[in-house]
């Protein structure tokens, strides 16, 4: 069976298509896993004490909201502590 050119169009855009999404979807998951390491590092940065003054301290905290902010849109979890134990699974996924 020989297909139309109208139809051979057709299926090389939704190929094309398919391929932009896969791509996307690729690109989508590697920044998550990127941001999602930024994040794990932040907390426990904050967490350990590992800072000299208050001054530091509210620059992790900003630096952290900013990188909780992009996860939010990225993942739609919303809460802190959702988000951390998120992020480890994430981290903890990667490695393996």
């Amino acid at each position: 069976m020989i297909m139309s050119a109208r139809r051979a169009a057709g299926v090389a855009m939704e190929y094309h298509q398919a391929m932009q999404q896969r791509t996307h979807n690729f690109e989508t998951a590697a920044r998550i896993a990127l941001l999602a390491a930024e994040y794990v590092a932040l907390v426990e940065q904050m967490r350990s004490g590992a800072y000299d003054d208050e001054a530091e301290w509210r620059a992790l905290s900003s630096q952290r909201s900013l990188v909780h902010d992009e996860l939010i849109v990225l993942t739609g979890v919303t809460d802190r502590a959702a988000m951390y134990a998120h992020c480890r699974a994430i981290v903890a996924a990667d490695r393996e």
